[in-house]
């Protein structure tokens, strides 16, 4: 049995072809227009009536033409239930549909082939519901933040001109980012760093730190991608002496050292989902134990997070958890690309130039 899932196109009415290709079992050019998988007419129905529908002869019933040219030469019977809203019960978000050949020993269990049928698309609409409730609650939680830093910045009135020492640059670009640093270091909100390699997550990680009331307690920065989750585990909570096969003295964890703190937690979105529950219990309750140790340990610590992953996206094929993610990103900040802030390449090629000088006792000048 040969699968495919078509979605509505958001926003389009049900037309001649009001759908496009989500999933199919079928091999395809990504140019091959939809009805190569399921015919028009058929897509009509479904998206229209909102029922199952069953064709055990596509030619009779629509003409040679409606039957996908790599079927035309055997027998099949094809089965398609629709996928609903599950907030709208009477809209039609998508068609499952599949195809089985005349010859196979089922080809007469149509209404089990519907049963079926129906539960996966169940399972799917589940799927698409979780997903856009995601995608609401994350636009809600950024509202929130963009009303919070609007409110906050009201109440102090003009900002003076942005900076902060190790951060170079003066483009629109970098200083949205550095105003939006000065308005939350002061608060105790957990920050999420979001932007591709190399765009300095440390460097505002650190100045985050520097610039609020924990400037003079510890900076601890931990790579999660860098660990093996049972090291990581290790690094992050610490263990009692012999807890594991190598632990011969009690070790303090990253958590534990960065109390009173900041800890940064450098590429966040690389933790597997077993170490995900765990990390999400300290951020919740604020304590932990030792690997093999049984002391429950608080801490005041402020989290720092950075990804260059699409969290959303993994959160919604549940490769992150949900509630690890609005714990992490209540208040994010997209770091910018060198490339969309032209005007800061000059000043950090200086500093660049200065440090190598200073380094290899050199006097290269940049003319």
């Amino acid at each position: 049995m040969a699968c495919s899932l078509l979605l509505a196109e958001p926003g389009e009415g049900v037309g001649v072809n009001p759908y496009v290709i989500a999933a199919t079992a079928f091999q395809r050019s990504p140019e091959a227009p939809a009805s190569d998988v399921l015919p028009d007419a058929v897509a009509r129905i479904v998206f229209r009536s909102g029922v199952p529908f069953v064709s055990f002869d596509l030619a009779a019933e629509f003409g040679e033409d409606a039957v996908p040219k790599r079927l035309r030469d055997a027998g099949q019977t094809l089965i398609a239930v629709p996928l609903r809203d599950p907030e709208r019960s009477h809209f039609v978000l998508g068609v499952l549909a599949a195809y089985r050949s005349h010859d196979h020993n089922r080809s007469g269990f149509s209404d089990a082939d519907v049963r079926v049928l129906t539960m996966v698309a169940s399972l799917l609409e589940q799927a698409l519901r979780f997903r856009r409730r995601i995608a609401r609650d994350r636009e809600r939680a950024l509202e929130d933040t963009r009303r919070m830093l609007q409110t906050v910045t009201e109440q102090r009135g003009p900002a003076a001109p942005v900076s902060l020492d190790g951060i170079v640059g003066s483009s629109p670009a970098i200083a949205e980012v550095v105003a939006q640093i000065k308005r939350v270091a002061s608060t105790r909100m957990p920050v999420l760093l979001r932007g591709e390699s190399g765009t300095g997550k440390e460097l505002f990680a650190r100045a985050v730190h520097a610039q609020s009331p924990r400037a003079k307690g510890p900076f601890i920065r931990v790579n999660c991608a860098a660990l093996s989750e049972t090291l990581l585990e290790s690094e992050l909570f610490g263990h009692e002496k012999g807890a594991f096969t190598g632990a011969n003295a009690l070790k303090k964890g990253r958590f534990e050292l960065a109390d009173g703190g900041t800890l940064f937690l450098d590429e966040i979105g690389e933790i597997s989902p077993a170490f995900q529950s765990k990390l999400l219990r300290v951020l919740q309750e604020g304590e932990f134990e030792r690997v093999g140790g049984a002391k429950t340990i608080k801490v005041d610590t402020r989290i720092v997070a950075a990804t260059n992953r699409d969290l959303e996206d993994a959160v919604a094929r549940g490769q992150f958890r949900a509630d690890l993610y609005f714990r992490i990103c209540v208040v994010p900040i997209v770091l910018p690309p060198l490339r969309n802030r032209k005007s800061d390449i000059k000043p950090l090629a200086q500093l660049f130039l200065d440090r190598f000088n200073k380094q290899n006792g050199t006097n290269v000048n940049s003319r």
